[in-house]
């Protein structure tokens, strides 16, 4: 298995039983490599082989009547207003990290800068996205070294700057513990982070920021705040017996720690209930539903399917992951150090236990969380550092309104 920053993707041979390789390959374009789920390799479907590269699409507007957003990017040219370009994986499934970036390029783009998500693979849209959002692909980009800048993902490692490579750049770390997955150590090759090109590095919770302060002595760490959608992960008191967890991160622990519950009979009457693929709706749905939220990932930047579900009035038990210790506390979580799957079934247990005599006092630590984290981490909040952030680095826009 090997990671190609180039694409944001991870590609693997896969093995036939007696150890020699099989023709098929495997590839998986999720944000990051804790929750792999692969698919066949098609060279229709996926990233060309470098050597031989798809020809660019160019998009065509110079007849449109309405010319759309990206029309009007794509026609400023050298002595524009700035251009702020987000590279983003092609990613299929829902992922919080992609969803960050469009909200991050709406956000712009309301308030009058010119920005656009850019992908790999000309005419890719991630289909959980709003229809309005700018996005493009870096076949029908050229960008301005003199004006632009070049916003990157942590997941591209080395690679970070390899397109538009003489424009400024902001890494945009939304899990510090991806930085260095795609890096070799025997690589003498300087990393990015310390480029006099990169102009900022921005993360999303203060785990991250302690995590690069502390890697690359001097950095200047910009921390903004990540959004729940405060307009869809609302509380409520109308909880079922019901457990729902993320199964693409923890697997293992969460099939332990339900196999313990059953054992135990701590499971009767309670439904399970997985949430994978799914879009925000529907989780938010599931979650406003559920009484209690497994947390079993061990290392997140932030921990947003947990804040969610906290957002939601869920119980959450399990680990903060790092990222999520400014958040689950105790009161108004259940955090228990990462790895302890007994320490898990316990805590979700009593919480059953609780449920079933007193139903008020595990609804009104609910009702804390979800007021704590719907405050701390509004779409509002979001915004404001998003739009502060820009116009420190660029200034305001000179003119109001989408481009």
């Amino acid at each position: 298995m090997r990671h190609d920053p180039r694409f944001g993707t991870w590609l693997a041979v896969v093995e036939r039983l007696d150890g020699s390789p099989s023709p098929e390959r495997m590839t998986c374009a999720l944000h990051e490599p804790g929750c792999l789920v692969w698919r066949s390799f098609s060279p229709i479907t996926d990233p060309p082989a470098p050597s031989r590269p798809e020809p660019p699409t160019p998009r065509t507007i110079g007849d449109r009547e309405h010319p759309s957003p990206e029309d009007r990017l794509l026609r400023s040219r050298t002595g524009a207003e700035p251009r702020i370009w987000y590279v983003c994986p092609d990613v299929e499934p829902p992922v919080g990290g992609v969803q960050v970036i469009y909200r991050h390029v709406d956000e712009l783009t309301r308030s009058g800068y010119r920005a656009a998500v850019v992908h790999e693979r000309p005419g890719f849209r991630y289909r959980w996205a709003p229809p309005e959002t700018p996005a493009l692909s870096r076949d029908e980009v050229e960008p301005d070294p003199a004006h632009d800048v070049v916003v990157w993902p942590e997941v591209y490692g080395p690679a970070i700057g390899s397109w538009g490579p003489d424009c400024r750049r902001v890494i945009l770390n939304q899990n510090a513990s991806y930085t260095l997955g795609s890096c070799d150590f025997f690589d003498p090759q300087p990393l990015p982070y310390q480029d006099a090109r990169t102009i900022a590095v921005v993360t999303v919770s203060e785990h991250n920021r302690r995590w690069l302060g502390y890697a690359f002595p001097g950095l200047r760490v910009r921390r903004i705040t990540v959004a729940i959608d405060d307009r869809l992960f609302t509380p409520s008191s109308e909880k079922a017996a019901r457990i729902c967890l993320m199964p693409r991160k923890g697997a293992d622990g969460a099939n332990q720690v339900l196999h313990i519950l059953r054992q135990r009979g701590a499971l009767e009457g309670v439904e399970v209930a997985p949430i994978d693929g799914r879009p925000a709706a529907e989780v938010a749905g599931i979650m406003r539903e559920s009484l209690i939220f497994l947390a079993l990932s061990q290392q997140e930047g932030f921990g947003l399917p947990a804040a969610e579900a906290m957002a939601c009035g869920c119980v959450v038990v399990g680990y903060h992951g790092g990222g999520g210790a400014e958040f689950m506390r105790r009161g108004l979580a259940y955090p228990v150090p990462a790895g302890d799957v007994i320490a898990v079934a316990a805590r979700v247990e009593q919480v059953l236990a609780d449920w079933r005599r007193r139903p008020g006092r595990v609804l009104a630590m609910g009702r804390r969380a979800s007021d704590f984290v719907r405050e701390r981490y509004s779409l509002q909040r979001e915004r404001d550092d998003v739009l502060e952030l820009w116009r420190q680095l660029l200034g305001s826009p000179s003119r109001t309104g989408p481009s």
